[in-house]
């Protein structure tokens, strides 16, 4: 499927990729950030408007929070594809069609087929923009509602901290991140799972564009003795939080295709993963 619209990646120059199955399935995008009706995107990407999508928000875990969103769709048989049409009044008829009621036009189809996928722009959306308009003199007032205003960069200390997590392993945990990062680049271990982009400088005015075949934010040169020179970021005296072991600021997106095993053994597809259950629980405070 084709990449999802953003301001950076301009994705006109690729052919549509849906299989004729697609149609009976359902999409759920994940958004980190405001975004306009989830049906742009997946429109653009070749979906039919049958096809119910929606966008789910659940911070960190919106991805994973997607694809169980899917499967539980497709388990529960909640999500229905086909053509719905308004009724029109009969003159033999003595039934009134209600207001705003529709009719398939079509036999809906029980979704068996569903596309997870989340995208996160963070060159063209920072964490300022996506600031929602809130009481926050409200929130403040109330304990617990105002103990979760913690920064994530504080509470990565603070994890830290009541682990005895040290700098030093911190940094090295960095490294071997990215040494993988480059051993799986380099072998080819993904490259199936990877669709190239036809990208587009961000800057107004350059007209750049060129195609993007791997992932560019891989450190090659990355040692514990460079990351050990960063200063910490959000407590500057023993802290372990530091540019060189934070996410970076990237823009990235990802899609699973969720299916029954009867669905899948039809198509043929491989098996990646089997999703057998999830729980979700609250934050502590």
């Amino acid at each position: 499927m084709r990449c999802i619209s953003c301001h950076a990646c301009q994705t006109d120059d690729f052919p549509p990729s849906i299989p004729p199955s697609i149609p009976s399935s359902i999409i759920t995008f994940t958004f980190t950030h405001t975004v306009p009706s989830p049906f742009y995107f997946s429109l653009q990407a070749g979906f039919p408007h049958t096809v119910p999508v929606m966008t789910v928000n659940r911070q960190c875990a919106s991805g994973l929070q997607a694809i169980a969103n899917v499967a539980d769709a497709i388990h529960s048989r909640s999500y229905l594809s086909g053509t719905f049409v308004h009724p029109k009044p009969n003159p033999t008829s003595a039934v009134t069609p209600i207001p705003g009621s529709v009719l398939p036009a079509t036999p809906p189809v029980q979704a068996s087929l569903g596309v997870a996928a989340g995208v996160e722009s963070m060159s063209t959306c920072t964490m300022e923009d996506a600031a929602p308009v809130v009481n926050w003199a409200g929130i403040k007032r109330h304990r617990s509602a105002s103990a979760c205003m913690v920064p994530m960069g504080v509470t990565s200390e603070n994890v830290a901290k009541k682990y005895r997590i040290t700098r030093q392993e911190m940094d090295a945990f960095a490294c071997e991140s990215h040494r993988r990062a480059a051993a799986a680049q380099d072998n080819n271990w993904f490259d199936a799972e990877i669709v190239s982009l036809h990208a587009q400088d961000s800057k107004e005015g350059s007209g750049r564009r060129g195609e993007e075949m791997t992932d560019g934010g891989i450190r090659r040169n990355c040692t514990v003795e460079g990351l050990a020179a960063l200063k910490p970021v959000f407590v500057p005296t023993g802290g372990t939080t530091t540019a060189g072991n934070s996410s970076q600021t990237s823009d990235g997106a990802a899609a699973v295709l969720v299916a029954r095993e009867q669905e899948r053994r039809q198509m043929g597809l491989p098996v990646l993963c089997v999703w057998r259950h999830y729980v979700v629980v609250g934050k502590g405070v």
